[in-house]
């Protein structure tokens, strides 16, 4: 691995189009696999806010044409946009929960044989993913409270907006495990593995 190249993210960029990288020791392809991770987890979060900006937009168009429809009902029309963020977030939160040790795990105990500037740039990233999956914890759980607050803690309502995601939510499942899976077979990675069926039990 040309340390030049890496930097340069031309590794991940091929890992992640799926294209084999032959490369000889399992330290190497674990930190272009925390670079997929990274890349990954940097559009899912772009993602988040593009919709939240849309929850704004919904808001102010609303508000500056003075449409006849309350706060609350207003809330409600834009619930999806949240749960969308939601899902985001989780999706988030569960590829650095699960993919981020493995993929630490060679890295780390190949420290004295990596340069020591890679090395620094895997503890820094290391250290952001984890920090953001911590942040994001707590805005699913500001979401998930608003949404209980919404509707009275209606049970069954909350269930039945979910279940009208459903669509969604598996549409943004099936993009990231696309990307999980060209990249893991490009650095044949086969123990990183992208469950869907864990999201879909927590959505």
């Amino acid at each position: 691995m040309e340390y030049g190249d890496f930097i340069k993210q031309k590794y991940m960029k091929m890992a992640l189009k799926g294209t084999k990288l032959p490369l000889g020791k399992q330290w190497e392809k674990s930190l272009i696999g925390v670079q997929c991770l990274f890349s990954i987890n940097a559009k899912l979060m772009e993602n988040a806010m593009k919709t939240i900006d849309q929850v704004d937009d919904e808001f102010n168009n609303s508000f500056s044409n003075g449409l006849a429809m309350s706060f609350d009902a207003k809330a409600e029309q834009t619930l999806p946009f949240y749960l969308k963020v939601e899902h985001y977030l989780k999706v988030s939160t569960y590829l650095v929960e699960t993919a981020l040790p493995k993929l630490s795990m060679p890295i780390i105990q190949s420290k004295n044989e990596i340069d020591t500037g890679i090395y620094a740039w895997f503890i820094g990233n290391k250290k952001v993913l984890e920090d953001s999956a911590e942040e994001a914890k707590k805005q699913i759980k500001q979401i998930e409270n608003s949404l209980h607050d919404c509707f009275k803690n209606d049970q069954a309502k909350v269930k039945e907006i979910r279940k009208s995601m459903v669509e969604t939510y598996n549409k943004v499942n099936a993009d990231v495990k696309s990307y999980v899976e060209k990249f893991t077979d490009a650095l044949d990675l086969k123990e990183i593995v992208f469950d869907e069926g864990v999201l879909n039990a927590n959505g």
